[in-house]
């Protein structure tokens, strides 16, 4: 298994909890060496369900001011994508993190290829987690 990454952002470092639209129940844990732990309590549409996951980021790229998307990961991408579910991926997709005023908010950059992905115009996933 590759090594994490070397600089995880110090103010990403830290176990961050809240809701988001899909799930009442949201954390996620990074360590400073790129150890991701993601807890998921989905409820919607009749779905109720509990789902974990854990990845290590191996590459991180700085796309803006404390936002950050993840190039090169082990484990599973949903680990990367807390309270997030039901993403068709018929395209590339990239996920992050910006650290905004004290919250951790999911995003993801796309394209139809990874010579196309849009690092500029991310998808903000309109939820944000707060740093316990």
């Amino acid at each position: 298994q590759p090594a994490g990454v070397s600089v995880i952002p110090a103010e990403a470092v830290g176990t961050w909890t809240g809701s988001s639209p899909l799930a009442p129940e949201v954390s996620v844990t990074i360590t400073a060496d790129g150890q991701m732990k993601t807890y998921n309590h989905f409820v919607s549409a009749g779905l109720d369900e509990e789902v974990t996951a854990t990845a290590t980021i191996v590459e991180l790229k700085t796309i803006a001011p404390n936002t950050y998307i993840i190039l090169g990961m082990t484990g599973e991408i949903k680990a990367a994508l807390p309270g997030v579910t039901g993403i068709g991926f018929p395209y590339v997709l990239l996920p992050g993190f910006k650290i905004e005023n004290g919250q951790y908010r999911p995003i993801a950059c796309t394209g139809l290829t990874y010579e196309t992905v849009d690092y500029i115009n991310y998808t903000d996933f309109g939820f944000a987690l707060t740093k316990q």
